[in-house]
């Protein structure tokens, strides 16, 4: 699988697990099923998109030399 993949669901993982389980466990809120069950596909696409977005530069372009 590639890195940015990876990198992406972790942080989308990570994200949903903060806002939409621990934060309202600190306010003394009871978690709802609905948020939750919104919440997931939007933070793991939101992970791949800052994956992708914040990804390496591609080995596939050539450096320019100076000379």
């Amino acid at each position: 699988m590639k890195r940015w993949i990876i990198n992406g669901l972790i942080w989308g993982i990570l994200m949903f697990v903060i806002t939409s389980c621990i934060m309202p466990l600190l306010k003394n809120e009871e978690l709802q099923a609905r948020e939750l069950l919104i919440s997931t596909p939007v933070w793991l696409l939101g992970g791949l998109t800052y994956g992708y977005t914040t990804k390496q530069p591609s080995a596939s372009k050539p450096d320019e030399k100076r000379t």
